[in-house]
């Protein structure tokens, strides 16, 4: 979908898609965090 449209400058797409990975990785790493305290 978005990826499709992204996909012509295929090293800044993956490089962007690598960010957000990283990103939602340590959201849910810290709301893991959370949820064990409570």
């Amino acid at each position: 979908m978005i990826v499709s449209v992204l996909k012509p400058p295929y090293e800044i797409t993956s490089s962007i898609l690598k960010l957000v990975t990283s990103i939602l990785d340590n959201i849910a790493e810290k709301n893991k965090t959370i949820y064990r305290l409570k």
